[in-house]
């Protein structure tokens, strides 16, 4: 049973006792990955404070990049009044990839912290925004944040194919000749009870090349 109590304290936003949400106009429901996320979050963000190791928490770094927790980090961000925890779960965010709260993180593309930006910046790179980006390399202020903008979109696998079809050389090989004498192992003469379609096929086959020659 999931508590919502707990979350609204650590996190500093209220959540609904039916564990539903809404981010950027669609309706989602707060799963058990999604606390483990907010509260990996939380711990961030009292590790950083009080200066202790963020090494602990690598496995749970891991497993929140293939838990179901996109929405609830999305959440996260958008309604936390912490800027640091929201620095956190921007970054969190962005290693899980996927389009759930793309309107949410590029909200921060005009921020005045550059800090905020740049992890936006990073997270709209695994999320495909590339339209912002676009406008984020070319207008931010800070040239860190244009850098990271600016990265290019992976190649459609079509293009990367057609150029590598340009540096590919046919090799010429001499067309096969045809062997118009039997295996010794093979007697024809004998009738077989049972000819495989196999067998038949390379009959065929010595036929026609006896016939064109």
């Amino acid at each position: 049973m999931l508590s919502m109590a707990p979350l609204s304290n650590l996190a500093g936003f209220p959540v609904e006792a039916s564990h539903q949400f809404r981010i950027n106009g669609q309706s989602f429901r707060l799963n058990a990955s999604g606390v483990k996320a907010i509260e990996l979050a939380v711990e961030l963000h009292h590790r950083r404070t009080s200066l202790q190791s963020l090494l602990p928490l690598r496995s749970k770094i891991r497993d929140v990049e293939f838990d179901s927790c996109k929405a609830a980090l999305s959440y996260l961000i958008e309604m936390t009044s912490n800027n640091n925890l929201r620095v956190i779960a921007i970054w969190l965010r962005g290693r899980c990839g996927g389009y759930v709260g793309t309107q949410t993180i590029a909200k921060f593309a005009q921020c005045e912290d550059e800090r905020m930006r740049y992890l936006a910046a990073k997270a709209m790179q695994s999320m495909g925004v590339w339209s912002t980006l676009a406008s984020m390399a070319k207008n931010d202020p800070s040239e860190r944040v244009r850098r990271i903008a600016a990265t290019r979109p992976p190649r459609k696998f079509r293009e990367r194919l057609c150029d590598f079809s340009k540096n590919v050389e046919s090799i010429p090989h001499p067309p096969k000749q045809p062997d118009l004498f039997w295996s010794t192992r093979i007697d024809v003469r004998n009738p077989m009870r049972t000819k495989s379609v196999e067998f038949i096929r390379r009959l065929l086959e010595r036929i026609r090349n006896l016939v064109h020659t």
